[in-house]
Order: structure tokens, then sequence, then C-alpha cells
């Protein structure tokens, strides 16, 4: 495999593997194998290994945000009156349910932080930089 930047052979390696998270900010995901251009510096990785990167990563973000205040989280229907919306709204909105609001389970209940609900309701998107 050539690099299509400077058209010279790969280097397959094994190492970590730079990653920029909207949560953390740049993070290093360890023992990754990618592809490596030793002219421009870029690097390729199979779907696999990306599969690898995005579970360590999202394992990450989430300890993370379990570590933010409990007392800074809300309901549902809290975050729901918050966004101006109903809570069956609130509840079917895809870009809430990709984790653009960040949420905790605590209890075994869903609970959305209250920093990101308001930036959501701000932005369309409720992540920032842990």
């Amino acid at each position: 495999m050539n690099c299509a930047i400077c058209n010279i052979k790969l280097t397959k390696t094994r190492g970590c593997f730079k990653f920029k998270s909207q949560v953390l900010g740049e993070i290093l995901v360890p023992d990754i194998i990618f592809f490596e251009c030793n002219i421009c510096g870029g690097r390729i990785i199979s779907p696999e290994e990306g599969e690898k990167v995005i579970d360590y990563v999202e394992k990450k973000e989430q300890i993370a945000i379990n570590k933010l205040p409990i007392g800074e989280f809300m309901t549902a229907n809290e975050a729901a009156e918050i966004l101006e919306i109903t809570k069956q709204a609130f509840s079917k909105n895809y870009k809430i349910k990709n984790g653009l609001i960040y949420s905790a389970k605590i209890g075994g209940k869903k609970y959305y932080y209250k920093k990101s609900v308001e930036l959501f309701k701000e932005k369309n998107n409720g992540k920032f930089l842990l």
C-alpha cells in the first residue's frame, strides 16, 4: 500500500494512535496497528482497528462523564423542559440519542448533564471538552 500524497510504500506499525475526541481533546489510543508514511507522517488504519479506536475513546469519554458531579445531572423530563420540547420529542431526538448531550446511568436510570443540555439548546450540540 502506497501513500496517497508521497506515493511511497507505507510502513506497518503497532503503537499509539492519536485521535481527537470532542469530549477529551487529543487522546492516545494504545496498541493499534496502522500504516504510516515515513515522508509526510500520514497514517491509515483498517476498519477493524478503527473500531478498536472508537471503542477505546468511547470508554474513556464515559469514564470522564461519570466523574462529573452527580448534582449537576437532571432527568429527561427536566432536560425536555429546558429545551422547551415534550419528553417524547426529547427521547426520539436522533442527536440526543447519538450523544450530543452528555448522559450517565445512575442507579439504572439515565440522567443528563445540565451544562450539556443548556449548550445543546443554544448550539444544537451539547459537547464540550471536559
